[in-house]
């Protein structure tokens, strides 16, 4: 019988009080014996942990992991993303489950019932979109991404000569404030459509654009799967077939359970 330990300390937020809730709630059904912490104590197999990018969770991970356990790391989720109510995806051990998309079948029931379609909405002399990185991404990873997306529309400006390009920040957040077009209030559907690339560092907005039928480039995330394929509408539909079987509702963590168990028993 696995075990788990979910941490939840103080200052989780009210959709991760949810998820990790959900989890727990649903553990003892998918035969997975837990605890519930505020403080990490380091005696189960599984760390389940909302979110990498605060207080001292990168540490505790990296720890967890060369103690030999695993940890499941929660956040919201690729497709239908929303506050509480929505899908949340997980991966583990690392900040995202790329390295785990090989070992994923992509067997069609989680997609389907999200009536997601794959658009076509690429038009190669259409805009170039410039999404942003968020304040907590920005403060894990590096004090010197404060010009990543300066530095970035420098290099795209040189790149395409004349192009217009339409910065997207992170909707809601503070964010530089660029010499170029800015949409941070479009639904990102209309954002997309018509583009002829999406640049971001790892960001959501890369899935969005597989939904798009629009090129990507992306230096970190899931979408880096697709780097070296062919990106055509089979490749993008076997991308996201993969991709949902990580994101969740809260009455779903049972299915949860049993799937990242089968993961790192494969």
């Amino acid at each position: 019988m696995s075990n788990a330990e979910i941490l939840m300390p103080d200052g989780t937020n009210a959709t991760g009080r949810v998820i990790l809730g959900a989890l727990a709630t649903a553990a003892p059904f998918a035969g997975i014996a837990i605890e519930i912490s505020r403080h990490y104590r380091g005696r189960c197999k599984w760390l389940v942990m909302w979110g990498i990018g605060g207080d001292n969770r990168s540490y505790l991970r990296d720890n967890h992991i060369k103690a030999g356990g695993y940890v499941q790391l929660w956040g919201i989720g690729f497709f239908k993303r929303e506050k509480v109510r929505g899908y949340c995806k997980c991966s583990i051990n690392q900040d995202y489950a790329t390295r785990w998309l090989d070992k994923t079948s992509p067997i069609a029931n989680r997609w389907d019932v999200l009536q997601l379609d794959l658009r076509d909405d690429h038009d190669p002399k259409g805009h170039i979109v410039l999404a942003g990185i968020g304040p907590k991404q920005r403060m894990y990873m590096s004090p010197t991404l404060d010009h990543w997306e300066r530095d970035k529309l420098a290099e795209l400006q040189k790149r395409f000569p004349g192009r217009r390009i339409v910065y997207r920040p992170k909707p809601n957040r503070m964010s530089p404030q660029l010499r170029c077009e800015t949409d941070a209030k479009s639904d990102i559907s209309q954002v997309l459509k018509g583009a002829a690339l999406v640049v971001c560092m790892h960001s959501n907005v890369a899935v969005d654009a597989v939904l798009a039928g629009v090129p990507f480039e992306s230096e970190d995330g899931v979408s880096t799967w697709l780097k070296g394929k062919p990106y055509t509408k089979d490749t993008r539909l076997d991308f996201c077939k993969r991709i949902s079987r990580w994101q969740y509702k809260q009455e779903e963590m049972v299915d949860a359970w049993h799937f990242l168990e089968s993961m790192i028993r494969a």
